[in-house]
C-alpha cells in the first residue's frame, strides 16, 4: 500500500492510496467508501471523477480531506475524498 523511497540509510513509506468515500444513493452504485491507487504526484479531481460512472460535476459535490474542491484540485495520495449527491428533502 506504499512505495518504499530510500534516502541514504533512512527509509520511510510514501502513500500511494486515496481513500473514497460515497453518500447516499452514490453509496448504493458504487460502495460506501474504497480504496483506490493513485500516481505519486496525485491527479486531478476531474480525471479521478472519470473513473466512476455517476459522478455527475453539475449534480455531485466532490470534498478533499473536508474542504470543497475544484475539478482542477489535484488530489494526492493519503487524501480522503468524498462524493456528495444532491440532498432532498422536506
Amino acid at each position: 500500500m506504499g512505495t518504499l523511497v530510500a534516502n541514504g540509510l533512512d527509509c520511510c513509506i510514501m502513500p500511494t492510496m486515496a481513500k473514497i468515500v460515497f453518500y447516499g444513493k452514490l453509496a448504493d452504485m458504487i460502495g460506501r467508501e474504497i480504496e483506490i491507487e493513485l500516481p505519486p504526484e496525485g491527479c486531478t479531481m476531474a480525471a479521478l471523477r472519470a473513473r466512476f460512472e455517476g459522478l455527475d460535476r453539475a449534480t455531485v459535490r466532490a470534498c478533499v480531506n473536508d474542504a470543497t474542491a475544484s475539478e482542477d484540485h489535484v488530489v494526492m495520495p493519503s487524501d480522503r475524498v468524498d462524493f456528495l449527491p444532491p440532498l432532498s428533502g422536506g
